[in-house]
């Protein structure tokens, strides 16, 4: 790539967001923030204060810029999920169009599969998503893959996003607690879907100099690793935290994963069997390898507990 660099992030606050402005400014690239709330403070970006949905604003952040990743979701306020996740991601792909954006990536979520009866999840899955997220991303991703005349459109679809900050599924790791140990015995076996949000970064910046023709979508996950569950969560980190060998390493006991099924059915009315797996295998086949990987995902884990200790 020559000449300026121009990426515009939406959700630049989140998880993952943060990372990938981090990544953007140490790659020379001029970084644009589209910012809702007044929670970004960094003379090194150009700041655009406002709403997803005012139109003039999003034509106004996308002038000139070769670059948009589109990483701003609402996940808990049902009243805003439509018209962030869908009608503004219309407007994002709309102002796109007439821009001179050449590579578009959106943060879609592994959730727009919902209910499955597989146990193997690929891309080509009929999508059935359950929830108003689910079902608000899953069109939010349509709109996106229906494409751009002359760029290059990607959806990742990650799986539990967690990191050093932002623990998500792994918090109960470091806890000896009576919740923790029933958590553990209640659903051990089940897969945890964990990925570390460097590495969902490290997809979307991947996928810049690719061409495909058409739009593609890839999940982004670690699932194919065996030790993707809530006991092989903890098995790694008994590991790290006592300094054993993985032979040394007690082996957790938990229940069967069609326990936690039945339940999940009786509380919730619908859910997947634990043992259903998000495929790696297409993103794989492209070339990208996964730098950070679980087994690193739970060492660094391990280390901010020690860290918030001291």
């Amino acid at each position: 790539m020559c000449g300026e660099k121009i990426a515009c992030v939406t959700g630049a606050s989140g998880r993952i967001g943060r990372r990938l402005v981090e990544k953007l400014k140490e790659q020379d690239f001029q970084v644009r923030v589209l910012r809702h709330r007044n929670n970004i403070d960094d003379k090194d970006l150009l700041i655009y204060q406002g709403d997803i949905g005012n139109k003039e604003l999003i034509e106004e952040f996308l002038t000139g810029a070769q670059y948009l990743f589109h990483f701003a979701a609402e996940l808990n306020d049902q009243n805003k999920m439509i018209d962030i996740n869908v009608s503004g991601t219309k407007t994002i792909v709309e102002a796109a169009k007439n821009k001179t954006i050449k590579y578009f990536c959106f943060l879609s979520s592994a959730g727009v599969v919902g209910k499955v009866e597989q146990k193997e999840v690929n891309e080509k899955i009929k999508c059935i998503p359950q929830n108003l997220y689910e079902k608000s991303k899953f069109e939010a991703e349509r709109i996106v893959l229906s494409g751009i005349e002359g760029c290059q459109v990607v959806a990742l679809r990650p799986t539990n996003v967690v990191d050093e900050n932002n623990h998500g599924v792994m918090q109960f790791l470091n806890s000896n607690s009576l919740p923790a140990k029933a958590k553990l015995f209640l659903r051990g076996g089940e897969c945890a879907h964990v990925v570390h949000a460097e590495d969902v970064v490290n997809a979307a910046l991947y996928f810049i100099e690719k061409e495909f023709g058409e739009p593609e979508c890839f999940f982004v996950g670690y699932d194919e690793d065996y030790l993707n569950t809530f006991s092989g969560l903890r098995f790694l980190y008994d590991s790290y935290e006592k300094k054993l060998t993985t032979k040394e390493t007690p082996i957790q006991v938990h229940l069967p994963i069609i326990i936690p099924y039945v339940l999940r059915k009786i509380l919730r009315g619908h859910g997947n069997m634990g043992d259903v797996k998000y495929s790696s295998k297409k993103i794989l086949s492209h070339g990208f390898n996964y730098k950070i990987g679980l087994s690193e995902t739970v060492r660094r884990f391990r280390d901010s507990m020690h860290k918030d200790t001291k």
